[in-house]
This record gives structure tokens, C-alpha cells and sequence, in this order.
């Protein structure tokens, strides 16, 4: 920024490519993809805000969308479930949970196995001097 509250942007900086898409379709009011192009656009310090709060603005409403479908998902799910287990018998019900617990454990057993062989050969490579630089 210069002495009277401007910024200047121009090009492509890391910040400009995460939000590249995001950005041109708040500029073409969500019409696609803008053609890229070099020119050079001076904001007033009011004039930067705005856009800045736009664009937070319009992510946050894209983050709070998907929240809430991620939401309707997962009670979707959960009350489909309520509703099969309420035609279960108790037998049954203590039978899908303990069928359920053993599937999550097994996937904490796996992700475990994977892990502690990822370690064991980290260790192999580093004894042999092929990795460096990396925590066993």
C-alpha cells in the first residue's frame, strides 16, 4: 500500500491461485470461468475491504451450506437407523450393536496395523540410510 490508502494488485500470487476459482465467479456474478489476465487494479483502502469481505462472505456461506447438507445427511442416516432399530426386538437391537462395535474395531484395528508398518519401515529405510530427516 502507498501513503494514500491504495493497494495495488496485479499477477498471480499463492493466495490469488487458492481462491482463483472462487474469485471469478464472484466476478462474473457466477457465470464461469473469467478469461486470466495480467492487468493491474488499484483499490482504495474502502474499496479492499469490500472485496475482502465479500469474498469471506461468500465463503462462509459456502462453508456454512456444506455444514448443513453434511448435517442433513448425517440425521437423515441416524433416523434411519432409529427407525430400524425401533422394529427390532431387543435380541436383535443388542445384536446389530455388538455387530457395529466389532466393525469399528476393526477399522481402528486396521488403521493401527497400517500405521505400526508405515513405522517399521521408516526404521528399515533409515537403518539403511535411505530415509533421513524423519522421526522413527
Amino acid at each position: 500500500m502507498d501513503g494514500k490508502n491504495t493497494a495495488t494488485v496485479g499477477g498471480s500470487t499463492g493466495a490469488d491461485n487458492a481462491i482463483a476459482q472462487d474469485n471469478r465467479e464472484g466476478q462474473q456474478g457466477g457465470e464461469g470461468a473469467a478469461k486470466e489476465t495480467n492487468e493491474t487494479k488499484t483499490y482504495t483502502a474502502e474499496e479492499l475491504q469490500a472485496e475482502t469481505d465479500r469474498r469471506v462472505n461468500m465463503a462462509l456461506e459456502k462453508a456454512n451450506a456444506q455444514a448443513a447438507a453434511d448435517f442433513e445427511k448425517r440425521l437423515q442416516e441416524e433416523h434411519e437407523k432409529w427407525e430400524k432399530q425401533s422394529k427390532m426386538s431387543a435380541a436383535e437391537r443388542e445384536a446389530a450393536a455388538r455387530k457395529e462395535e466389532q466393525a469399528q474395531f476393526e477399522a481402528e484395528r486396521q488403521k493401527f496395523n497400517a500405521e505400526k508398518l508405515e513405522y517399521e519401515c521408516t526404521k528399515l529405510l533409515a537403518a539403511d540410510g535411505i530415509v533421513k530427516n524423519r522421526a522413527v
